[in-house]
């Protein structure tokens, strides 16, 4: 563990985020919604995505982070061993490997049990039963994935754009605290280019921006980027 490196900057955990802190679990809510997508694309981060694919028959999943760390522990050790249960053995044999990854119970009094009580209210808030959580994560793992390092507000003409139908989970990545607090990107224009990226796709955005959070397709975005430009 490589806590000490950090501890002297600003914005502590902000700024190990973006190399060695692993994020098991999602702080946003899942949604229902239930569409015609064939892909999808969002962060490799928590148990939001098997909520997601439940409600949904995608034929390939893509993961991406601007975290090599995060990437490696979804890639490596959560969609190849995650079956719906013992997330801290997950845990533990990913700092077992990776001994400079840094967990939540690294920087809190919290015990590796946090995982297991995390996991248990993320079924009783998303499933109807521990059978359908289960069969959700069978039909999770068993869609293809591919994984990308990638930094989405800079480099998000990079991903596959030859996919159509696309649920895009973009989270809070667009109003992230670490880019406003450690650079001068205007988050909200560079939201109105990615928007105008994918303008002529078949696509909704899972996103949280501001006080907008759900999920929504490109023009009802705008309509509130327009509005919250204008009530400024």
């Amino acid at each position: 563990m490589n806590i000490s490196r950090y501890k002297n900057s600003p914005f502590f955990l902000q700024r190990v985020k973006f190399n060695d802190y692993v994020r098991v679990h999602n702080s946003e809510p899942c949604y229902t919604h239930t569409g015609n997508y064939d892909y999808f694309l969002g962060p490799s981060c928590g148990l939001k995505p098997i909520k997601i694919a439940w409600h949904n028959n995608f034929k390939k999943m893509v993961f991406f982070d601007l975290s090599q760390t995060q990437l490696k522990f979804y890639e490596e050790v959560f969609c190849r061993y995650f079956n719906g249960a013992n997330l801290e053995g997950l845990v533990l044999m990913f700092k077992k490997k990776y001994k400079n990854s840094i967990f939540k119970i690294d920087v809190t009094d919290l015990d590796v049990s946090y995982y297991e009580e995390k996991r248990k209210l993320f079924i009783q808030d998303n499933f109807s039963s521990r059978e359908e959580y289960f069969d959700a994560c069978k039909k999770f793992e068993d869609i293809p994935k591919e994984f990308m390092h990638l930094d989405l507000i800079k480099k998000y003409k990079t991903l596959p754009l030859d996919l159509d139908n696309i649920y895009f989970w973009a989270s809070n990545i667009f109003d992230f605290d670490i880019y406003k607090q450690t650079t001068s990107i205007n988050l909200e224009k560079k939201l109105k280019e990615f928007l105008d990226w994918y303008k002529d796709k078949n696509i909704v955005f899972d996103i949280q921006y501001k006080d907008k959070c759900g999920v929504f397709n490109s023009s009802e975005i705008n309509n509130f980027l327009n509005e919250h430009a204008v009530t400024r």
